[in-house]
C-alpha cells in the first residue's frame, strides 16, 4: 500500500460481524507528512503517547528500523520478544530475526530483564531509544509487554497495521528515555455479551484493543435476564434455552421526554451480524467452556485478567427461564424481555438455590483463575423484593429465623452465603454498589457505580470505581441524537470521561490503597455488533486509559487532545471502527444578557459546504443554564432558515439540537448563526454539523 489518497471504506461482513477496513492502494495520504515528528507528535511535537508515561525525557537523534534490525531477548522474555516482532512484521514486512544471547549488536531492539529498576513495580518499565538501538527492560514481563505498546506508538502510526505497509520509513524521531507504571492496579473494561452477544473472535478483538491502550482487567458480563452466555456442563438448559431469545432487539431506547427515540442514525454496521443467529432463525449464542479457556488464555498472553460477571440474586431471567423451580413463584419466564429492572430474582429462602448457584460458580472458578469473581448484586429494587421475596413462605421464614425487618437484609444474607462459598474456594467475591448496602463478607471488594466509596474503602474493603457519569460507554457521545446510533440515553462525551478522578474526593490517605483504581462499563441493551462496541468505546476509553495509568498532576486535556489526533490514526490503521467527530464548533456563550431576551451571533461562512441540514448544538459548561428561544441562518444578514422551537442547554438539557435547512448557496455571501436567548447566567459552547442535501 503506497501513497496517494486517502479513502477508508468501513464494511460488515455478513457472517461474522468484523470490521474489514479496506485501505485501497495508498494507506494515508501524508505519507511523506508522516516522516516527521510532528506527524505523530503532540502538542510539542514530541512522542503522542497515549496513555502518557510518568517520565519521558526527548532528546536529538533517531532509530532507524530496517531489514536488518533484529530483537535480542533474555530466555524468559522470549513471548514478549515474539510479540513483538509479530506486530512489527506484519506491517513492515520485514523478517526481523530474534536471538536470546547478550552480543551486543548495533541497531538491535533489546527486550530483558536483566538490570530492570525494581523500584518501578510489577507493571513498570524502562525504554532507552538511542541511534544505535532500542532497550526496554522491566521487572517483570508485563512491564515488557507495555514497553513494548509504548514502543509501537513511537513509530509511525501505520505501523499497526496488520498488512505490510510499503513507502513508509520506519523511524522514531527521537532519542527517548521513558520511565512509566501505572497509577492504578486496575485499569478495566466490562463488556456486557449478555443483552447481545459477541462471538470468541470479537472478544479477542477487544482484548487487543485493550493491550494496545495498557489496559489489563477484562470484565466479562456473561449472564443476565436477556441471555445466558456460558457453558455449564451440570445445567445444560442455562445456555439450550437461556442463550437464546426470538428477537435481536431489546425495547428501544427512550428520549429524555420518555418518548421512544426515532432520530437516530441506522449505520449497517451497528446491525447484529447473522453468526448471532441459530438454525431456527432466534437469536443469541453462548461461549463453551473450551471457548472460555481459549479467551483467558489469549488475555494472559497479553497481560489482561478476566473478571466473569454471574449476575445474582437479581437480573436473573435467563436462567430462569431455564430452570424456573429456582424462582420464589415458578415462573414463567423468557429471554424476550425490556431492558431495565426486572423481576426475575432467585428464591433466597429456598436450599436448592444455594446448590444451583454453588454448583454453576464451581463450574466458573475453574475456567477461571484470576483472584475475581464478579456476582453482580446490582438492582434488585424494592418492588422486585416485595413482588418476590414479601410473597415466598420460604424467604420469610429466613428473616423471621435471623430477626430482619426488612426485605433489603434478605439480600445481606445471600450475599454473605455466597460470598462464603467464594472465600473457600480461594476466590474474592465482587460484586455491584448494592451489595455494600449489607454487612460484606470477608475479602469482598465492591465496583462502586453509584456511590459509597469512600464508607467500603474505610471498612477495609477494596473497591473500583466505575460511576455511570463518568464512565458508562453506553450513553450518547452527543447531543444531537440524529448523528448517533441508538444509545441507552444521557450524554457522556470524551472531555467528561478523561476529567474523571478515581481517587473519591475526601479518602483519608491511609485508606487510598484500597481504591483498586477504574474501569469503563459498556451494557449493550442497543449495541448489536462489534463495529458499535468500537464506536461506543473509541476513543472515550483512550481517556479512560490515561486516567488510570498516567499521574494525575500530568494530565491535560489540550495535551491529550493533540495526542489523540495522532492517536486516533493508530487506531485507523488497526481497523478500529472508533467514532469521528464531524461537528465542528463555531463559538461560544457567556452569560452577558441584561434584559429577558437576546441574540447572539456567530459567523460560520467558513463552514457553508452547499445545500442541507446544519444542525446546531448548545453544550453546556457551567451556571444555570441557557433559555433558547430561536436560531436563524442569516445570509448577508437576512434569514433563510430557522428553527423556532423552544430549547434549554443545561446540566440537563432540553432540546438543544436546532436544524437549519438550507436550500442553496449563494455565491460570496456571508453567512451567520443568529441565536435568540433568555438572560441566564452559564457559559457553553455551540457546535455545526453539516448533512448535506441528498441527491
Amino acid at each position: 500500500m503506497g501513497g496517494g489518497n486517502i479513502e477508508f471504506g468501513l464494511s460488515q461482513s455478513a457472517d461474522s460481524g468484523q470490521i474489514v477496513l479496506q485501505m485501497r492502494a495508498y494507506l494515508f495520504a501524508l505519507g511523506a507528512f508522516f516522516l516527521t515528528a510532528a506527524a505523530f507528535g503532540g502538542a510539542t511535537n514530541g512522542p503522542a503517547i497515549v496513555p502518557l508515561p510518568q517520565k519521558m525525557e526527548v532528546k536529538e537523534g533517531r532509530f532507524l528500523l530496517g531489514p536488518a534490525t533484529r530483537i535480542q531477548m533474555d530466555e524468559p522474555s522470549a513471548a514478549t520478544g515474539e510479540y513483538l516482532a509479530g506486530k512489527l512484521r506484519a506491517s513492515t514486512g520485514y523478517s526481523l530475526p530474534i536471538y536470546t544471547n547478550d552480543e551486543p549488536v548495533k541497531g538491535r531492539i533489546e527486550l530483558t530483564t536483566k538490570g530492570a529498576n525494581g523500584a518501578l513495580g510489577p507493571e513498570g518499565y524502562e525504554l532507552d531509544v538511542t541511534p544505535d538501538g532500542v532497550s526496554i527492560k522491566a521487572p517483570t514481563q508485563a512491564g515488557l509487554f507495555y514497553g513494548a505498546q509504548t514502543l509501537l506508538q513511537l513509530f509511525p502510526p501505520q505501523i499497526f497495521s496488520s498488512t505490510s505497509v510499503t513507502k513508509v520509513a520506519w523511524e522514531i524521531p527521537w532519542a527517548v528515555h521513558i520511565e512509566d507504571e501505572p497509577r492504578f492496579q486496575w485499569r478495566g473494561f466490562m463488556l456486557d455479551c449478555a443483552r447481545h452477544f459477541f462471538s470468541k473472535e470479537d472478544v479477542e478483538r477487544v482484548l487487543n484493543e485493550m493491550a494496545l491502550h495498557k489496559l489489563n482487567m477484562f470484565h466479562w458480563h456473561l449472564t443476565d435476564d436477556q441471555g445466558w452466555r456460558i457453558e455449564i456442563k451440570k445445567y445444560p438448559k442455562l445456555t439450550e434455552v437461556g442463550a437464546w431469545r426470538k428477537n435481536a432487539s431489546v425495547t428501544p431506547p427512550r428520549n429524555d421526554d420518555g418518548e421512544l427515540d426515532t432520530q437516530n442514525a441506522h449505520p449497517g454496521w451497528s446491525a447484529p451480524p447473522k453468526s448471532a443467529y441459530g438454525s431456527d432463525g432466534r437469536y443469541g449464542g453462548f461461549y463453551s467452556q473450551d471457548d472460555v479457556r481459549e479467551v483467558v488464555a489469549y488475555a494472559a498472553k497479553l497481560h489482561i485478567t478476566v473478571v466473569p460477571e454471574i449476575e445474582m440474586p437479581g437480573h436473573a431471567i435467563a436462567a430462569l427461564a431455564a430452570y424456573p423451580e429456582y424462582s420464589c413463584d415458578g415462573g414463567p419466564f423468557s429471554t424476550d424481555t425490556g431492558a431495565g429492572v426486572n423481576r426475575g430474582v432467585f428464591c433466597v429462602g429456598d436450599e436448592k438455590v444455594y446448590t444451583f448457584l454453588d454448583d454453576i460458580l464451581s463450574e466458573v472458578m475453574q475456567l477461571f483463575p484470576g483472584k475475581y469473581i464478579h456476582v453482580g448484586g446490582d438492582e434488585v429494587d424494592m418492588a422486585a423484593k416485595k413482588a418476590t421475596w414479601g410473597k415466598c413462605d420460604s424467604c420469610l421464614a429466613i428473616m423471621k429465623s435471623h430477626g430482619y425487618t426488612n426485605l433489603d437484609q434478605l439480600q445481606g444474607y445471600f450475599t454473605g452465603r455466597i460470598g462464603k462459598f467464594v472465600n473457600e474456594h480461594g476466590k474474592v467475591l465482587l460484586g455491584w454498589s448494592e451489595i455494600a448496602d449489607a454487612p460484606l463478607p470477608k475479602n469482598a471488594a465492591v465496583m462502586d457505580w453509584i456511590g459509597g466509596a469512600v464508607k467500603t474503602a474505610m471498612s477495609g474493603h477494596d473497591v473500583v470505581m466505575c460511576p455511570t457519569s463518568y464512565c458508562y460507554l453506553d450513553y450518547y457521545q452527543s447531543l444531537d441524537h440524529s448523528t448517533e446510533p441508538y444509545a441507552i440515553g444521557n450524554f457522556l462525551p470524551l472531555d467528561r470521561v478523561y476529567s474523571f478522578e478515581p481517587m473519591p474526593k475526601g479518602l483519608e490517605a491511609q485508606y487510598q490503597s484500597h481504591i483498586l483504581g477504574g474501569q469503563c462499563n459498556l451494557w449493550t441493551e442497543y449495541v448489536a455488533s462489534l463495529a458499535h462496541v468500537e464506536y461506543m468505546a473509541f476513543p472515550r476509553l483512550c481517556a479512560l486509559a490515561e486516567v488510570t495509568w498516567s499521574p494525575k498532576d500530568k494530565r491535560n486535556w489540550d495535551d491529550f487532545s493533540q495526542r489523540l489526533r495522532t492517536h486516533e490514526l493508530r487506531l485507523a490503521a488497526f481497523g478500529v471502527n472508533y467514532r469521528r467527530d464531524l461537528s465542528v464548533p463555531i463559538g461560544e456563550w457567556k452569560s452577558s444578557a441584561s434584559g429577558n431576551s437576546t441574540n447572539i451571533q456567530w459567523d460560520v461562512t467558513s463552514q457553508i459546504k452547499g445545500a442541507g441540514q446544519y444542525h446546531i448544538v448548545f453544550y453546556f459548561a457551567k451556571g444555570s443554564g441557557l433559555p433558547i428561544h430561536s436560531v436563524a441562518l442569516l445570509e448577508d444578514g437576512k434569514e433563510v432558515a430557522a428553527d423556532n422551537h423552544a430549547g434549554y442547554a443545561a446540566r440537563n438539557p432540553s432540546n438543544p439540537v436546532y436544524v437549519l435547512n438550507l436550500t442553496a448557496v449563494k455565491e460570496n455571501a456571508k453567512y451567520s448563526v443568529q441565536a435568540s436567548v433568555g438572560k441566564a447566567n452559564s457559559s457553553g459552547k455551540v457546535t455545526l454539523y453539516f448533512k448535506p442535501k441528498a441527491q
